[in-house]
């Protein structure tokens, strides 16, 4: 069983999240040849969507660990 993350005062950190990536490849879509992105490594599905974006670059960081070696 997986147990769940815990800050320092023994709270909760992170609950389940639903990512909609198609928002955040909207408002992509509205700037000018966007360069870099940087965004929450989280299940990985927004990162992996915006690998769409033609020369874009996205660096995914989460303060989970195990978050990031998954969205690697």
């Amino acid at each position: 069983m997986t147990q769940p993350i815990f800050n320092r005062r023994q709270q909760l950190m992170f609950g389940q999240v639903r990512e909609d990536a198609e928002v955040d490849l909207l408002l992509l879509s509205k700037l000018d040849s966007p360069k870099r992105a940087f965004v929450i490594a989280s299940g990985g599905c927004t990162a992996f969507s915006m690998l769409t974006v033609p020369d874009l670059k996205v660096d995914a960081f989460d303060i989970s660990e195990a978050q990031v070696a998954l969205v690697e």
